[in-house]
C-alpha cells in the first residue's frame, strides 16, 4: 500500500507527478488523495517560481508535525506485531526479507546492509 511520507519530500519528490510515479499512483488517484490532504490542512499546493506550470507540494505546519510522528507509529505497529514472534522466528523473518529487498533492488536496505 503507497504510504505519504516526509522521505517522499525528502527525496526531491515535491509535485503532485513525481509523487504519482514514486507511489506508482494514477493521477486521478493522487488528485483525490492531494485534496482531501488539503481540507484537512496538512499540505498546500503552490506555484513553482521557476515554471508556472508546474505544482509543487508544501507541508503545512501541521502536516509536517504529522509527518514527524510517522516513524515512531511505524515503529510502535511493527514492534507490537513483532511481539507475536519468537526470538529465532524474528530473526528468520528479518533474513527473509533483507533478501527480498535486496533482491529488489532497495536502496535503502542495500545502503545499511550492502548486497551480501
Amino acid at each position: 500500500m503507497p504510504h505519504f511520507t516526509p522521505d517522499n519530500f525528502h527525496n526531491g519528490v515535491d509535485t503532485p507527478a513525481e509523487l504519482c510515479r514514486n507511489l506508482s499512483l494514477d493521477s486521478g488517484s493522487m488528485t483525490r488523495m492531494l485534496d482531501r490532504l488539503e481540507q484537512k490542512d496538512l499540505l498546500s499546493r503552490k506555484r513553482s517560481e521557476l515554471d508556472r506550470r508546474q505544482v509543487q507540494l508544501v507541508l503545512t505546519a501541521e502536516g509536517q508535525r504529522l509527518a514527524d510522528m510517522l516513524p515512531h507509529i511505524g515503529a510502535q505497529a511493527l514492534n507490537q506485531l513483532a511481539g507475536a514472534l519468537e526470538p529465532g522466528e524474528l530473526e528468520t523473518l528479518e533474513r527473509i526479507l533483507k533478501k527480498i529487498l535486496i533482491a529488489a533492488g532497495d536502496p535503502i536496505t542495500i545502503q545499511r546492509v550492502g548486497r551480501s
